[in-house]
């Protein structure tokens, strides 16, 4: 029998910034919590350009990750872990994920302090989620080269493990610019309680390897046509012969409930879980657009999709 998926949900990027409200993303997480979701996630861009910069900005917009979206309103992004700092504080018992952090593009030592500490504040619940990034525009604001990401996150991986359980630890890692290291020699503490999971995220093969090789979950973050497109479980299966992984792989997917038509959503949730997907973040943004603008609208959205999955697998109906 197919396991029933953990349910959690994306932070909308924009939700009571505009407006000044940073406690409505804290507000969300909390309730969304009450109503039994399991995790919520947060995005990770720290250059926005906007659609005359470039070639690469251009990529940007048409990814909703410009300065600008589509209909000209503002985009907004938060530290990830800043932002998850203040739903652990308002949150008990979520998993907080970071969905990804653009790790290539960090200080190894720098993020590894940056998660224990809140890993510490929430009481061991968070996931990490990290990908290698895609704009190059963020690498040329840093001290990291864009072209030397893959490797580097691979080596990136493996220091934040021994960081973590190791006192003291002499790593070293590549991809500084003008082909330096960065040599890592000491210990952080306090040190997390328990190893923080790290996922991978990225929907190119190499980045499928790398989640099965390194990582402790991928991170799909996309619906069962994409899925079905990219032939994603195919090669996740052959990532895992290859890679000789025999244990349980954690595998997310979406559902973004803004652009799926509602008539549409069960098959969706159902095509993810015959494929074998263990985690369904609920998205209820397109962008900075939707229907959804306050937390009320977002929490009526994601709590009616949950009412028809418990209704579907039985389980206890949401309280009224």
């Amino acid at each position: 029998m197919l396991k029933v998926p953990e349910l959690g949900l994306h932070i909308p990027r924009n939700l009571g910034i505009k407006e000044g409200n940073p406690e409505d993303f804290s507000e969300l997480a909390r309730r969304a919590e009450e109503l039994g979701f399991g995790f919520c996630m947060v995005l990770d861009h720290s250059l926005l350009q906007n659609e005359t910069q470039s070639d690469q900005a251009n990529l940007a917009t048409q990814n909703e990750y410009a300065l600008k979206d589509k209909n000209n309103n503002t985009q907004y992004f938060l530290d990830p872990f800043i932002q998850l700092t203040a739903i652990a504080l308002a949150t008990t018992k979520m998993e907080l994920f970071t969905g990804v952090s653009i790790l290539s593009r960090r200080s190894t030592i720098d993020v590894a302090n940056a998660a224990a500490t809140l890993d510490f504040i929430s009481k061991g619940r968070l996931r990490l989620g990290v990908g290698a990034g895609w704009n190059e525009a963020e690498f040329e604001a840093s001290a990291f080269d864009y072209h030397r990401r893959g490797q580097r996150l691979n080596e990136q991986i493996i220091a934040l493990r021994r960081i973590w359980t190791e006192e003291v630890v002499d790593v070293h890692v590549s991809g500084v610019k003008g082909g330096e290291e960065e040599h890592i020699y000491g210990g952080i503490s306090p040190r997390p309680r328990q190893l923080i999971p790290i996922w991978v995220g990225g929907l190119s093969k190499p980045a499928i390897d790398r989640a099965v090789q390194l990582g402790d979950g991928y991170l799909a973050d996309v619906g069962p046509d994409t899925f079905e497109d990219k032939h994603i479980m195919q090669i996740v299966k052959e990532c895992s012969i290859r890679r000789g992984r025999e244990t349980e792989f954690p595998i997310q997917g979406l559902i973004n409930l803004a652009k799926v038509p509602e008539d549409k959503w069960m098959d969706n949730y159902r095509r993810l879980k015959q494929m074998g997907v263990t985690h369904i973040a609920l998205s209820t943004t397109e962008g900075n657009s939707g229907r959804c603008h306050t937390v009320d609208e977002h929490l009526a959205l994601i709590s009616e999709m949950k009412r028809r999955i418990d209704i579907e697998e039985k389980t206890a109906p949401l309280a009224a």
